[in-house]
């Protein structure tokens, strides 16, 4: 089985670097700092919430004709955990009408993808290059274009896992970003180049993000509303699709890695 995570999903995030370095134009400084908090605050707000995961896994062969399908719902959320000091954060997925047999080691299997825009996070700024790379109207919004490119020999956020070996990757992409409120309208993200050990020749991502609007507050949240991740070896080619959606309220209590959890139905 190959097996692609963006390991910000289970990462330790206490006593990193408290303020970021900029690896970065001077210029957009002030940009990646509106970035920075929004990111942390969609963050916050994406531990709070539970939403429906639909899964479209396909696997093709050369021409692009699909050989292998797969269609699943799960419960999805968010888990933040805390160890003494430590903070982690994990996905959590309930498949829908589970019998017997759920894996297939035919298809691909990701994970993490909807908190790809954690690249911007104040506590990984110092692992990534920003430039400005233009603006753009995306969906009718403004936004501007920052490019970012992983820097190598500093912590990964995604890794491909073959067996129980995790082989960290080296990323590449561009954020599409309001301005002022420095909010994630989306990003894409591919491998800087092959890893021709390995086999891989490409992994692509691309992840959406909107606005949601809860019934059970008057704040509007910034959440994942899809994932699509594209991986081709020399001998195989996958593409999934995660979509998001039916988001409502979510807690989550986590003292010394016990957790107790309620849930907050929209009134």
């Amino acid at each position: 089985m190959v097996y692609f995570r963006h390991i910000m999903a289970a990462v330790f995030l206490a006593g990193l670097l408290s303020s970021p370095g900029y690896s970065a134009d001077p210029e957009i400084g002030g940009l990646l700092e509106r970035v920075g908090s929004s990111v942390e605050r969609s963050w916050r707000e994406l531990g709070t919430v539970s939403c429906t995961e639909r899964l479209a896994q396909r696997k093709l062969k050369t021409g692009g004709k699909v050989v292998h399908r797969k269609d699943s719902t799960f419960d999805y959320l968010v888990l933040l955990k805390l160890h003494g000091t430590e903070l982690t954060v994990e996905e959590s997925r309930v498949l829908r009408g589970a019998k017997g047999k759920t894996k297939d080691d035919a298809l691909l299997q990701t994970s993490g993808f909807s908190t790809l825009l954690l690249v911007f996070h104040p506590h990984y700024q110092d692992s990534f290059r920003y430039r400005l790379a233009g603006e753009e109207l995306l969906a009718s919004t403004p936004a501007v274009r920052v490019a970012f490119t992983h820097i190598p020999g500093t912590r990964s956020t995604s890794a491909l896992r073959l067996g129980e070996q995790d082989y960290p990757l080296d990323f590449r992409g561009t954020a599409w970003v309001e301005p002022n409120g420095g909010r994630i309208l989306r990003i894409e993200a591919g491998l800087v180049k092959p890893i021709i050990g390995l086999g891989l020749q490409l992994l692509s991502s691309d992840v959406r993000y909107q606005p949601v609007h809860l019934a059970s507050t008057e704040e509007v949240y910034w959440l994942p509303s899809e994932a699509r991740i594209e991986a081709k070896t020399t001998r195989q080619h996958w593409i999934n699709v995660h979509s998001f959606s039916d988001y409502k309220r979510y807690s989550v209590k986590s003292e010394e890695g016990t957790a107790a959890s309620s849930e907050h139905p929209a009134p």
